[in-house]
């Protein structure tokens, strides 16, 4: 916990809304990203589609490698990883990386 308030702290959050199909697991539309005290949203409108297309390909990417059986925390865990590459490599920050999958 404190580890992540830290985080937070310095470099702000990001949210990652992904909304699925409950029976495909297919992914129904955008990923929305939500950010605080990280970036400027509108300044900053094209990392913030490559963060939604690269959430939605590992999303995709894990779902198809592993099949069915995986669990809903080891796809938030890629998605988190991969998208915090993303970002460090964009703007060298790491913020906290929130998944959340909606299943509908």
């Amino acid at each position: 916990v404190m580890m992540d308030r830290q985080t937070l702290a310095e470099n702000g959050v990001l949210i990652l809304v992904i909304s699925v199909d409950e029976k495909s697991r297919k992914i129904k539309k955008d990923v929305d990203v939500i950010s605080r005290g990280f970036i400027y949203m509108q300044e900053s409108e094209e990392l913030v589609k490559a963060i939604s297309a690269m959430a939605r390909d590992a999303y995709t990417r894990v779902v198809d490698k592993r099949g069915a059986d995986i669990k809903r925390g080891d796809i938030k865990k890629y998605i988190k990883e991969t998208v915090d590459k993303l970002v460090h490599q964009k703007i060298e920050r790491h913020p906290l990386v929130l998944p959340i999958i909606i299943e509908q």
